[in-house]
């Protein structure tokens, strides 16, 4: 028999509807979990991060339209980290400022491991650019 391996957080970008949606649908197709998620508006199209709250817990969560930071602990470990969600924006001088405060919040964390991910809009080449 193969054991599969199930996820025990995952981010999602863009999800384009509101947090108590997202909660319902996320729970449904992953009973057990939780999900932290800033709603989507406009140009800011939605954010979360589901989770097993049976084996990881989430405290000093902090969100906004671009990201959402939280601690992690692994539970009945000694594992604590950070985790990062982000989705920015197009704008270079926005960028820029989610960038510092992402530095300013990462400067004062208090445990060595951080997993980031998300969607950081960037290109290294100019042939990269669609649409203009």
């Amino acid at each position: 028999m193969i054991q599969q391996e199930k996820p025990q957080f995952f981010f999602m970008q863009e999800t384009k509807c509101n947090s108590i949606t997202l909660g319902t649908i996320v729970s449904k197709a992953w009973p057990g979990s939780q999900t932290v998620a800033v709603d989507a508006s406009r140009v800011s199209r939605g954010l979360a991060i589901a989770w097993h709250a049976q084996v990881i817990m989430l405290t000093d969560i902090h969100a906004s339209h671009h990201f959402i930071q939280a601690t992690y602990h692994i539970i009945g470990t000694n594992v604590h980290g950070h985790l990062t969600n982000v989705y920015f924006p197009q704008e270079a001088t926005n960028k820029l400022e989610i960038l510092n405060t992402l530095t300013f919040l990462n400067s004062t964390k208090i445990h060595p491991l951080w997993i980031i991910g998300g969607d950081f809009n960037m290109i290294t080449k100019l042939e990269e650019i669609s649409g203009g």
